[in-house]
């Protein structure tokens, strides 16, 4: 028990120029599923026992230039029994420069 993990988003778009994209995935990812060091460390701040949502956004602006948004509700706990005291929100902005 506490060992199975996984993911399941969709993505709407593609960032090409003048284009949006769009993703979304949910993901639960039980205590003992994986190592923590290979787990996403934007994710309820790394580690395992964590499960949540994701939003992503992307606009490319240019042929080598990319802005995008993602924010992530997610839920970790040490011991199993998730609870909304360790609720994490965190929002990320990004600028992607290609040469």
């Amino acid at each position: 028990s506490e060992n199975q993990g996984w993911c399941a988003g969709i993505t709407f778009g593609d960032a090409k120029k003048g284009k949006w994209e769009f993703k979304y995935d949910y993901r639960d990812l039980e205590l003992l599923a994986a190592p923590g060091i290979f787990t996403d460390s934007d994710f309820a701040d790394g580690g395992s026992g964590v499960k949540g949502h994701r939003l992503k956004g992307k606009y490319n602006f240019a042929n080598n230039l990319q802005g995008g948004i993602a924010y992530v509700n997610s839920l970790r706990t040490p011991d199993g029994s998730f609870t909304q005291d360790q609720q994490f929100n965190t929002l990320f902005l990004d600028i992607l420069v290609k040469f």
